[in-house]
């Protein structure tokens, strides 16, 4: 059973990275990180675990048959909250201090190029 435990974690921690990693490119370019290296490292972490969650429960259900499900699943999702909440705490501040982009609003120049 040790043997069995050990090549799941192994299992899960490779996919996990893989994938999460995967994860977490995709959303840094839909929406880039301004926190720093921590906010990075957070956000990373919250992707691997989000990406670990199904696997684990289906590996817990067909292989090791440990625990009750549920109580990984719900593991998984406090993680991933704290995960997700401690990033929030450092993103925040660095995006508010992110310039916004000039709003001119509609200008007659505008509605000339318009064409309506």
């Amino acid at each position: 059973m040790e043997i069995t435990l050990a090549v799941s974690v192994l299992f899960l921690a490779a996919f996990g990275v893989h994938f999460g990693g995967m994860v977490a490119r995709a959303s840094e370019k839909v929406r880039p990180i301004y926190g720093g290296w921590l906010a990075r490292a957070l956000h990373f972490a919250a992707c691997v675990v989000m990406t670990i969650g199904a696997p684990a429960v289906l590996m817990d259900i067909f292989i090791l048959r440990l625990t009750s499900p549920l109580l990984i699943l719900a593991a998984v999702v406090v993680a991933l909250f704290a995960l997700l909440f401690a990033y929030a705490l450092i993103e925040q501040p660095a995006r508010s201090r992110l310039q916004p982009a000039e709003d001119r609003g509609w200008t007659p120049e505008d509605a000339r190029r318009s064409g309506l």
